[in-house]
């Protein structure tokens, strides 16, 4: 299985902190979310920002890693990181409340069926169109 599941399990974790420069979608991000745990995340690239507990502020910056991320990259806030830390530790409970509201509204938003509608429905259409040749 991934690590990143089994190290941040809901059993073994209380929350995560995920201050990425860049994703494409941050699955292990969304599955925390998911399972109600309070995520300190960058938010600027996660398409379900508005389920996060703690929303990193980030500034493009040239990629520090050209060779292998060219481009720009996000550079997280790591002080607001370090307060979102100190503030979950300190009020986890109502964190927590905020956690399984947020847990549902993902559940609902990134419904596998609704999200995979549209692909699927595109790639039929393609598959009729090609298997008419």
């Amino acid at each position: 299985s991934d690590w990143s599941s089994d190290v941040c399990s809901s059993d073994l974790c209380d929350a995560m902190v995920y201050p990425s420069y860049g994703e494409g979608f941050g699955f292990n991000a969304a599955y925390a979310v998911a399972t109600a745990m309070p995520v300190i995340s960058t938010a600027e690239w996660a398409p379900y920002r508005k389920f996060l507990a703690a929303p990193l502020d980030s500034t493009y910056i040239d990629s520090p890693w050209p060779q292998f991320h060219p481009g720009q990259v996000l550079r997280p806030d790591l002080e607001q990181m370090e307060r979102y830390m100190i503030d979950i530790s300190e009020n986890y409970d109502k964190y927590l409340k905020d956690c399984w509201i947020n847990a549902v509204g993902i559940h609902e938003r990134f419904d596998w069926q609704r999200v995979s509608k549209k692909p699927v429905s595109r790639l039929k259409k393609i598959i009729r169109m090609t298997s008419k040749k």
